[in-house]
């Protein structure tokens, strides 16, 4: 570019309200972008890593999810016909019978109310769900013991260090003595209590369970298992399957609006830091005609004249944006509930880049549409234009 870059830089100069003004609707646009962008990646994180690609969730022939189905424990007998189910350390086939129930739950200082998803579940559950890790205290073992995932204070509107080991959580009038932690690879499960499926059971005086999950030895049994539940036989007149991860995807679309929210608002968003940029760049170009028809006498072409506006649009929104992203940085790890669940906003390297490439195309477009008016005016036009 043969005009050189502090030509523009000293241009903004010139201008410093209005350049400031600039800067900051384009550091609240980026902002609001990053912050939208962040509620969207970590709400598709959690979605995604939910379930496992080798396990089959089923529920029964007339059930309509997790929480509404009922499976008995003869009918489960006809599970264990399928082919290469993994085994546990004793040879046992890993089939995990759970019961799925949400109910309010209240913490013991009574500081935290809110609708948690309860699992009642039996010990082989936790070679079933291989995500499922202990992160501190132990594994449900006694009457009225829960583990809590490291998410649920979110959805209690608790601080990270409450529902300590050893104090209580009650739900369906009953004290549940909390006697560990897990965490989940960021999965819906985090959100969720697990406790013993017996006790569940017990409270809500149900005699069957409201689910199932089989673990097999990999994706290809899985996926070939699975198509035993579309067969004549016992296991489709009984049961209905699918993938694990598959039906957690296909239950995350109903908080799809929360996506497409987000996504409005980047737009709109997006439309007003454009506006901004090109209502700023087509005030300097008018402002400055005169000074361009000098430029073009001295010999500089149209486009050195419009490749020296690009950058200096572009350096205008990569002030403003850069400024958005550092804030946005810190809306990493901002937790957020939702329904019966709760995740953290995400702030990762794919919201960066698309920030950045938000601020770069506002910058871009800013300068390359006011810049037509450049192309139109002949050289004693732009001299005899007035101020």
């Amino acid at each position: 570019m043969r005009i050189m870059t502090k030509y523009a830089i000293r241009n903004l100069l010139r201008r410093k309200w209005r350049t400031l003004m600039t800067i900051g609707g384009l550091f609240l646009s980026i902002f609001a972008i990053i912050l939208m962008f962040s509620l969207s990646r970590g709400l598709a994180i959690r979605t995604t890593a939910t379930g496992d690609d080798k396990n089959i969730l089923l529920i029964s022939r007339k059930g309509k999810s997790v929480m509404f189905g009922s499976i008995k424990g003869d009918e489960l007998v006809h599970l264990m016909q399928l082919k290469d189910i993994a085994e546990d350390a004793n040879g046992d086939q890993l089939i995990s019978p759970e019961v799925m129930h949400v109910s309010i739950a209240e913490s013991d200082d009574k500081k935290g109310k809110a609708p948690l998803s309860i699992r009642g579940v039996s010990n082989i559950a936790y070679e079933v769900h291989r995500k499922v890790k202990l992160i501190e205290g132990n594994f449900p073992e006694n009457a009225n013991e829960i583990m809590v995932g490291k998410t649920v204070y979110i959805k209690l509107g608790l601080t990270e260090d409450t529902l300590k080991i050893g104090s209580y959580i009650k739900f369906e009038n009953v004290e549940w003595l909390i006697c560990g932690k897990f965490e989940a690879n960021n999965s819906l499960f985090e959100s969720e209590l697990w406790c013993v499926d017996e006790d569940l059971m017990t409270i809500l005086k149900r005699r069957t369970h409201t689910f199932a999950v089989i673990a097999f030895t990999d994706k290809q049994a899985a996926e070939k298992g699975l198509t035993s539940f579309s067969k004549t036989g016992a296991i489709s007149r009984y049961f209905k399957g699918w993938i694990e991860n598959t039906y957690y995807r296909d239950f995350s679309k109903n908080l799809q609006w929360i996506v497409w929210i987000s996504f409005i608002t980047s737009i709109a968003v997006l439309v007003a830091a454009i506006l901004i940029g090109i209502n700023t760049m087509y005030t300097a170009i008018v402002n400055r005609m005169r000074e361009f028809g000098t430029l073009r006498v001295l010999g500089f072409s149209r486009i050195d004249i419009i490749a020296t506006l690009i950058f200096e649009s572009i350096f205008l929104a990569l002030l403003g944006g850069i400024l958005g992203i550092i804030p946005g940085l810190f809306l990493n790890g901002v937790p957020v509930k939702i329904a019966n669940s709760a995740f953290s906003l995400i702030v990762d390297s794919s919201v960066i880049i698309a920030g950045l490439s938000v601020t770069l195309l506002i910058g871009l477009l800013g300068a390359i549409l006011p810049s037509m008016h450049i192309i139109k005016n002949t050289i004693i036009a732009s001299l005899n234009t007035r101020r």
